[in-house]
């Protein structure tokens, strides 16, 4: 890799990413299924947008904690086993930095599924309301512009092995990238203090994609937008009320002719309910104001059960 003026945020992740990918796109499923309450499922298709709220500000904590203690682990292990000097306080700065990068890092989520009609998502989204699921064609989120922020497309990983694996690609890709810029980083005391945050920040976005096996049922996806750390006021952010306090999140539209602009909807299907014919027909109708009358509209025949 040729050398290049100093290190930087946008220059260490795109390396990381380039040699740490667990997924290609070719191999990612052609629809992705978002669950979400009757409220949430009419603010998107009346608004054409998605929310993407703050990771930090997910439904358990235990998420992120997971991936940042499966990094810390790893950094710390491979600092006192590192024969080089340099990489190895390098992974010591990183792992002292890990923590406080989870405060300053921001990423935002739009949660995602792998399979329809999953009775354990029911349940999760059918409290106090009918739960809805939103078929998107995953062509949609790779191959269209959409304003005004992009995003990834991020399979979460459940298996331990594989975990490992990514998190030791992603330690030594950023090392690879630290050697490159080593008279940079190594220029003075608070040069190596700041590659320290950076690759911190880069181990946080892939401590958001790890998850315990027990949760592997769920088969889930996430879309996320990353921010760069720095100032988070007037960079768009919005907030909304929810039972948990005030939280940040992030909207986001397609900006395609092919589609009119319109998200990449292939269906809707209808949690269980107690008027299945009604309801199918009330979404039909809904769908067709919003010129996708051509979306088929199903609804589950699975029982959930109090």
């Amino acid at each position: 890799m040729a050398a290049e003026s100093g290190p930087s945020a946008d220059g260490l992740e795109q390396f990381i990413t380039e040699r740490a990918g667990w997924r290609h796109p070719e191999e990612f499923p052609e629809s992705l299924f978002h669950y979400t309450s009757s409220a949430a499922f009419l603010s998107i298709i009346q608004s054409g947008e998605l929310w993407f709220s703050d990771f930090r500000y997910m439904n358990d904590l235990s998420e992120l904690n997971y991936g940042v203690e499966l990094f810390s682990r790893l950094l710390q292990e491979r600092s006192d086993s590192e024969k080089d000097n340099d990489d190895s306080h390098i992974l010591f700065v990183t792992e002292l930095a890990l923590k406080q990068a989870v405060q300053a890092t921001d990423i935002f989520v739009f949660c995602l599924c792998e399979e329809n009609n999953l009775l354990n998502q029911w349940r999760v989204y059918g409290k106090d309301t009918v739960p809805v699921s939103i078929e998107f064609a995953t062509r949609g989120f790779m191959f269209v512009n959409w304003k005004p922020h992009d995003f990834e497309i991020v399979p979460m990983v459940y298996d331990v092995d594989a975990q490992r694996r990514i998190a030791n690609n992603v330690l030594s890709a950023g090392l690879e990238y630290m050697r490159a810029h080593r008279k940079a980083v190594f220029a003075s005391t608070q040069a190596q203090r700041d590659f320290g945050d950076m690759f911190a920040s880069s181990c946080i976005g892939w401590c958001s994609a790890m998850k315990h096996p027990q949760f592997a049922v769920e088969k889930e996806w996430r879309l996320a937008i990353r921010w760069e750390p720095g100032p988070r006021y007037g960079r768009g952010q919005k907030y909304r009320a929810s039972p948990i306090g005030i939280i940040p999140y992030l909207t986001a539209r397609p900006e395609d002719e092919s589609l009119g602009d319109r998200l990449p909807v292939r269906s809707v299907t209808i949690g269980p309910c107690a008027y299945p014919a009604v309801q199918r027909n009330t979404v039909h109708d809904l769908l067709y104001q919003y010129n996708m009358a051509d979306k088929e509209v199903r609804v589950s025949d699975l029982p959930v059960r109090p």
